[in-house]
């Protein structure tokens, strides 16, 4: 689960890179990515740990659920014998 500290060093990255850039454009772009990370700190700061246990573990949970209709989806195609499952797939 990533930290605000580690938000934080993906934030100075964008910054050191910003102070780098060739142009005004790449410039703000790389400062306004900074800032999005730095707000995102600032938000898990606030929150409680449980409440950043709960949000991780509702993403795992749904992206799991992803994976189990993927490989369903997998199965029910290797038991009508295709290899593939069909091109058309909705979620």
């Amino acid at each position: 689960m990533p930290t605000p500290d580690e938000y934080r060093k993906i934030a100075e990255t964008y910054y050191r890179l910003a102070c780098e850039a060739k142009t005004e454009a790449d410039r703000l772009a790389l400062l306004d990515l900074a800032k999005n990370w730095l707000e995102a700190a600032s938000r898990e700061d606030t929150k409680s740990v449980r409440e950043r246990r709960r949000n991780w573990h509702a993403r795992a949970a749904s992206i799991g659920r992803v994976f189990d209709r993927l490989r369903r989806r997998k199965q029910r195609a290797v038991i009508a014998g295709t290899d593939e499952p069909p091109a058309t797939t909705s979620f």
